[in-house]
């Protein structure tokens, strides 16, 4: 987890050298993260929503659903999907 942290940390800090207004906010409500994400995308009037994609099997999105997709389908404002860098 503090793996994480301290990516978000350093992407936070990349972006706001860049310029980028943006807040970062962490939920443990015990909602689905795409509930979380749109609710605030919503509430925050977000011109933008960004989300990374990974690339799963066909077994593992009909198993597992898919959060990409929801937020896609589901957002009431742009949707930018970026593809994740090859790990090999």
């Amino acid at each position: 987890m503090l793996a994480i942290r301290d990516a978000v940390e350093a992407a936070r800090q990349e972006l706001e050298a860049g310029g980028v207004d943006l807040e970062v906010l962490e939920f443990a409500r015990g909602n689905e993260p795409t509930e979380d994400l749109l609710e605030v995308a919503r509430e925050r009037q977000a011109d933008l929503i960004v989300i990374g994609l990974r690339r799963r099997s066909a077994v593992g999105k009909v198993l597992l659903g898919s959060n990409s997709q929801s937020i896609l389908l589901e957002a009431d404002c742009p949707v930018l999907a970026v593809k994740a860098a090859p790990t090999h």
